[in-house]
């Protein structure tokens, strides 16, 4: 429990100082080569404490980018806690990667309860969370600002598509790209429910 807390609040402290950078305008990115399988599963591997008896289904094209590793990890990490924090146990939380016109896709998809129309716009403003989904819920509202800035420093874009049947987070990175060998298909089961 101690280790669980530990690792909440380091996220929390990395996502308030990123907030703090993106304000002031002094983020400094550091894009280079990276391995795109590498990137993802590290930050599944951050995001693993939060996850339950979930489905877990991974797609990742071999590719090699050119972006910042760690915030790319980081994207994903919010994306799939946030799948993980709203989606029923045993429900299947998917994540896909691949070349997407000059650049990548990163979709993180889950069937959770999905978003209410109304406040969708406010999912992205920094400790904006939404009282139907938050009841409960660990958090301080900046997982999906720090997303949406992130994204947008990279000069990406993120897009939502929500309905009552769970939510698909869509981002496009562009980015210079090469491929690797064969794509990487992946189920990780759930752990049992305790």
């Amino acid at each position: 429990m101690v280790s669980s807390q530990g690792h909440h609040l380091a996220r929390l402290v990395d996502d308030l100082l990123i907030t703090s950078q993106l304000q002031a305008h002094k983020l400094n990115l550091q894009a280079d080569w990276c391995n795109l399988q590498v990137t993802i599963d590290r930050a599944l591997d951050a995001a693993a404490s939060k996850r339950r008896a979930h489905q877990l289904e991974i797609f990742v094209e071999p590719l090699s980018c050119v972006l910042d590793s760690a915030r790319v990890g980081q994207i994903v990490r919010n994306l799939v806690e946030n799948a993980y924090k709203y989606s029923p146990d045993r429900s299947r939380v998917a994540v896909t990667a691949k070349v997407e016109g000059h650049g990548i896709g990163i979709q993180v998809s889950d069937e959770g309860p999905g978003l209410p129309e109304d406040r969708r716009e406010d999912l992205f403003e920094a400790f904006s969370r939404i009282d139907e989904t938050a009841a409960g819920r660990d958090g301080a509202g900046l997982g999906l600002y720090v997303v949406s800035q992130l994204v947008s420093a990279m000069e990406g874009r993120i897009d939502l598509k929500s309905s009552r049947r769970g939510a698909t987070f869509s981002i496009h990175l562009p980015c210079d790209t090469r491929l690797e060998g064969a794509p990487a298909l992946g189920l990780v089961a759930g752990e049992a429910s305790v």
